[in-house]
């Protein structure tokens, strides 16, 4: 997110775009999410389906949308652009395989990428996380609780 300090206010404001933005991020999120709850989980990348539409769904649009915002912060947005244009570059009409961005985005990184990929797109849910907080007064201690569960 990006933010700038006002001349005269000294404030710290974000801008709009990025709000909206992040906002996008976050229906979309919610609607893979809703998905996965009330329907089924599977992942991205697949080649098990009775019939071709079923990989057009919230995990193929909205998760795969999801994960690439995430995976350009991972790696960052100048190794992101540079993989991209090097991927384009190299497979322009051509078949290619979830590998195939795998590898160049790698080269375009330096980075091991096979965790990330394995992770996100070839296994099937999400992280799940449970959060407990409790309020106290001021000066005193709260409790928190994490609950980390793996995909499920």
């Amino acid at each position: 997110m990006r933010h700038y300090i006002g001349r005269n206010t000294g404030i710290i404001e974000i801008r709009r775009k990025d709000n909206e933005y992040h906002y996008k991020i976050l229906q979309t999120a919610d609607r893979y999410f809703g998905e996965a709850k009330n329907r089924y989980k599977r992942s991205i990348v697949t080649n098990v389906y009775k019939n071709p539409e079923e990989l057009f769904d919230d995990h193929s649009y909205r998760k795969g949308k999801c994960v690439l915002h995430m995976f350009r912060h991972y790696i960052g947005e100048e190794s992101f652009r540079r993989g991209l244009k090097l991927y384009l570059e190299r497979n322009s009409y051509g078949a290619v395989e979830t590998d195939d961005l795998r590898q160049v985005l790698e080269e375009a990184s330096g980075m091991s990428l096979q965790l990330f990929f394995n992770q996100w797109l070839c296994t099937a849910g999400h992280p799940e996380l449970g959060i407990e907080y409790s309020l106290v007064e001021k000066g005193r201690k709260g409790e928190e609780k994490v609950n980390y569960n793996e995909q499920i």
